[in-house]
């Protein structure tokens, strides 16, 4: 009796070995066929789609140019008013903007840096064109509908975006605290794009300082030793070489 109940434990066993043996095999032979089809991805649908952006966004940006100065025709005309009034006087860089984002990301495919570098530069624009609005409409602070009409009929100005990002931050902080926090966000945004810290000069220029003091400082520290051992020398040839010494450093 005993006998069987091992020999049956030792089939079971088996069984489940063999059953884990076919799913450990069953699932290799699905990896590699998910590899396989990875490997063989026809890469021309991912660098036609690539290509189709970059068209697309250039093809935009010289509709948008002929738009902004009248000559795109009805739609085109209608679209560029539009947009004048949503950015103001940004509108005119708009579409150069849009056109090298899509290249710079593009080329800099997977890249967070390109990206952050990329934004950073649409939060210029639109603190400029609220820059902009500070200049224009600074002594008489528009309402963001206010702005929206102003610069799409005359096509310059802040526009709803610029209007809207003055009037509220005038309202918080006046006119002077306005001008201040926009011309920070536009000092932090050129920093993120060109990668130049503002300090880095002082930064240097204090480190140099503080170098040449320590150097100072241990020469200083050094010819007092030197002094001391020579006071404390008996032998007048070994004294006067050390005081030599000393002013030939001093020198």
């Amino acid at each position: 009796m005993a006998t069987k109940g091992k020999n049956n434990s030792r089939k079971k066993s088996n069984t489940r070995s063999g059953s884990s043996a076919k799913r450990a095999s069953t699932k290799k032979k699905t990896t590699k066929r998910v590899k396989d089809e990875v490997e063989f991805e026809d890469p021309f649908f991912e660098d036609s789609s690539k290509e189709i952006i970059l068209w697309s966004s250039l093809a935009l940006c010289i509709l948008l140019c002929i738009s902004n100065f009248g000559i795109g025709g009805v739609a085109g005309n209608a679209v560029a008013d539009f947009l004048f009034g949503v950015f103001g006087i940004i509108q005119y860089v708009l579409p150069f903007m849009v056109a090298f984002s899509a290249f710079f990301i593009i080329s800099n495919y997977g890249n967070k840096v390109a990206i952050a570098k990329v934004v950073a530069g649409f939060v210029l624009l639109i603190f400029g064109s609220a820059f902009v609005e500070l200049i224009i409409n600074g002594q008489n602070i528009l309402v963001p509908l206010e702005a929206f009409s102003f610069a799409k009929e005359r096509h310059y100005g802040g526009g709803l975006v610029g209007g809207s990002i003055v009037f509220g931050i005038n309202d918080s902080f006046g006119l002077l605290g306005a001008y201040l926090i926009v011309l920070i966000a536009m000092i932090v945004c050129t920093i993120i794009i060109i990668e130049r810290f503002a300090f880095d000069k002082v930064q240097k220029s204090s480190r140099y300082h503080a170098d040449r003091a320590a150097e100072k400082r241990r020469a200083r520290r050094e010819r007092q030793l030197m002094e001391r051992e020579a006071n404390q020398t008996r032998f007048n040839s070994d004294r006067q070489a050390i005081i030599d010494k000393i002013e030939k450093e001093k020198n």
